[in-house]
């Protein structure tokens, strides 16, 4: 019993001597209390902007996934950030089911799109849109 305290304090003590290495710098840390997932679902409707989420000053928020619900010109929406393209609908990354069978970054919830701290993340649909297009997407908020 001895020498197995005495091997894991002196397995211990070599670990956090001065020569171990440092701790990586793994990006952004999720925060934001109990809950620091967001998420936003409704609809949008031809030449219509909304804003979605304003990102705390102190945080920054990644968007992990989403999608736009399919249907004629329904690629015509585009995630922007504050009022500037972000992620163009016209790629039809946004929608839910992108016809070729291939379920998009977005649709499967791995995507990692940054909104920085103050910025608004928005969705925008074209004077085309021919119907009011079902929307969910969702991330957290994270230490910048």
């Amino acid at each position: 019993m001895r020498l197995r305290l005495l091997t894991l304090l002196t397995l211990l003590a070599a670990s956090l001597s001065p020569g171990a290495a440092p701790a990586q710098d793994l990006g952004p840390v999720i925060v934001g209390g109990e809950q620091p997932w967001q998420s936003f679902t409704g609809t949008i409707s031809a030449s219509q902007t909304l804003d979605l989420f304003t990102v705390p000053a102190d945080r920054a928020f990644i968007l992990t996934g989403g999608c736009v619900q399919n249907g004629t010109n329904a690629q015509e929406v585009d995630l922007l950030q504050s009022a500037a393209t972000k992620v163009d609908g016209s790629t039809t990354i946004l929608l839910c089911n992108p016809g070729s069978g291939a379920t998009s970054m977005f649709a499967a919830g791995r995507a990692h799109v940054l909104f920085p701290a103050g910025s608004t993340v928005q969705l925008q649909a074209s004077g085309t849109l021919s119907f009011s297009a079902a929307y969910y997407f969702e991330g957290y908020l994270a230490h910048p």
